[in-house]
């Protein structure tokens, strides 16, 4: 039980962090495509 509530929980944190890495790279081409709002 407490084992598959740690795998569950961990699974959870890689998706999020794959999230904010996939935001962070369609944040950067957004500013390589309008680099006169930065």
């Amino acid at each position: 039980m407490f084992h598959n509530f740690s795998l569950r929980f961990f699974l959870i944190k890689v998706l999020e962090f794959q999230n904010v890495f996939i935001q962070k790279k369609k944040d950067r081409k957004a500013f390589a495509s309008y680099p006169h709002l930065l």
